[in-house]
């Protein structure tokens, strides 16, 4: 006999046991009417296996039918009803509560139909109806704690929080200590602001969990929130009693010490719970930025912000929020080579970060490290194609490596991807400063005008086309126009005064232009440009 014949024989056998079985609960007649009746149920039983086959298959119209046709044959079918009201769930839920009531109709202590109902009760939002139906559940099984949840579910979403806490307080004198009862009527407390109540739940709840910090800290904020101060700290005692390291309740006693006018003690909790390992970045940037501000405003805080900046950076010393606030901070006290440190090391750990790249890149070129701004904008242009402060500082650094081809071709690329005015009109004058070198004077001039248009008041702009055309003696008369209102606007820029001087020498202008640079060398003693330009003035 082979495996699929034994399969099948099995199959059939059971399937007969469970048809005898059914056919032997059915009926209390006499056996001449029971032959028909077991015949009946043989029939029913065939078509229900039937119908809940087409169902496992997906054939919900083939599985209707054959439930519909049970019903026909017995009338008091119930599991078909349950059936037909399980298909009709989602479709047509007033069809399917219209066949699970038959079914209970049927069979009135079915747990299973009368949960169906509440299930179906409660998408509809009759929770009234739904309490009802889990009463009659409940005296089937009293001693069922799941239904007693149930109904204060229910009493809630019912907005019923009495009657909820009612049967909260029947569960425990029911089955005893629960964590989630007291859970949930705290919840409720807490809630209709009733924060006296919600106290003493929560010290129930530490009875039980003693080591439970949480507990400890709720106490002592609905404590803050009446304003009973004294009462709380000594709940935050009770933690530090449990955790000594905990960096929340550090912070909240600073909190409290500083209320009382106790500013070193409230300076030591805070550098304690700053060295805490296990509170939360997001807690000590709080803190951080905090005593940033009134270190901006009281510079006598500032050892103190910068003594808590150096805890945090050691505690958490590959957080990039903590790693930015060091270069943040380093960048205002204008130590850009220790920003630069920083920047670094947030990128060794998230590459992926935009800001922190082009952060990087103003910082380098701030300090004319034109090796590490063309390396650092070539990798940023890799992760970031579409950026176009990229191009520009990578055009800046080929710039200042006389690349001018590569320089133009990052202006011109870098504009694909800029649609703000001020920012097109640098990477437009980085282009003309370009084809000004590779004598394409004419593209130059036309293209440092158009800059100027888009941003008629950067006059860095101004003072490099003035250079330009002085340089390449297109018009030096304008060149000593424009360098000379720019100027004005920046009197105390040395770039500005040499390249004023500068078109002074190149219009002619000797005698002018050599009192500019006097003037200037002594002002600027150590400037070489000057020097160089001196020279070149009085060389005859």
């Amino acid at each position: 006999m082979n495996k699929l014949m034994l399969k099948y024989i099995i199959k059939t056998f059971g399937l007969l046991v469970l048809i005898l079985i059914l056919s032997s609960c059915s009926s209390t007649k006499p056996n001449k009417e029971k032959s028909v009746a077991t015949i009946d149920n043989h029939a029913i039983t065939n078509t229900f296996l039937s119908a809940k086959r087409a169902l496992l298959k997906g054939n919900r119209s083939s599985a209707v039918d054959g439930f519909e046709n049970c019903i026909k044959q017995n009338p008091n079918h119930d599991a078909s009803y349950y059936e037909l009201a399980r298909i009709y769930e989602y479709q047509n839920p007033e069809k399917s509560k219209g066949y699970i009531i038959a079914a209970i109709e049927i069979d009135d202590k079915n747990t299973w139909y009368k949960e169906f109902l509440i299930r179906l009760y409660k998408d509809q939002k009759d929770y009234s109806a739904a309490l009802e139906i889990n009463k009659e559940l409940i005296a089937l099984h009293p001693d069922n704690k799941n239904y007693y949840y149930q109904r204060a579910n229910l009493y809630i979403h019912n907005k019923d929080t009495k009657n909820a806490s009612k049967t909260y307080d029947e569960i425990l004198k029911r089955f005893g200590y629960e964590k989630g009862v007291l859970e949930q009527k705290k919840q409720i407390y807490l809630s209709k602001g009733e924060y006296k109540k919600a106290i003493i739940v929560i010290q129930q709840l530490i009875e039980h969990n003693p080591q439970e910090k949480e507990y400890y800290g709720m106490v002592a904020e609905l404590y803050l929130n009446e304003g009973n101060t004294d009462e709380a700290m000594k709940y935050y005692q009770k933690i530090l009693a449990i955790d000594p390291n905990d960096g929340y309740v550090h912070f909240a006693l600073a909190d409290y010490y500083v209320a009382k006018g106790l500013d070193e003690k409230s300076y030591e909790e805070i550098k304690l719970g700053m060295s805490s390992p296990s509170l939360n970045v997001d807690s000590k940037m709080k803190v951080l930025l905090h005593f940033k501000e009134v270190a901006e405003i009281d510079k006598k805080i500032e050892p103190l912000f910068e003594e808590l900046l150096s805890i945090a950076t050691s505690i958490n010393s590959n957080e990039p929020k903590i790693l930015a606030l060091n270069a943040d901070y380093n960048t205002s006290q204008d130590n850009a080579e220790e920003a630069i440190i920083y920047l670094k090391r947030i990128l060794e750990i998230d590459s992926s970060r935009f800001v922190i790249w082009e952060q990087l890149l103003i910082t380098e070129n701030k300090l004319a490290n034109t090796e590490a701004l063309l390396n650092y904008s070539d990798r940023a242009l890799k992760l970031f194609p579409q950026q176009a402060s990229l191009y520009f500082y990578n055009g800046v650094a080929n710039a200042d490596k006389g690349n001018w081809k590569k320089v133009k071709q990052m202006a011109i690329v870098g504009d694909n991807f800029i649609y703000k005015s001020d920012e097109k009109s640098l990477l437009l004058a980085l282009r003309a400063k370009a084809e000004m070198h590779l004598g394409e004077i004419d593209n130059g001039v036309a293209n440092y005008k158009t800059a100027i248009k888009l941003d008629p008041e950067n006059t860095d702009i101004q003072i490099d086309y003035a250079y330009y055309l002085a340089l390449n003696k297109v018009n030096t008369s304008k060149a000593i126009s424009i360098s000379k209102s720019a100027l004005e606007l920046n009197s105390k820029n040395p770039r500005y005064v040499y390249i004023y001087a500068f078109c002074l020498y190149k219009d002619g202008q000797n005698i002018e232009a050599n009192k500019w640079v006097k003037q200037a060398m002594e002002k600027y003693p150590d400037n070489k440009k000057f020097q160089l330009l001196d020279m070149e003035i009085n060389k005859q």
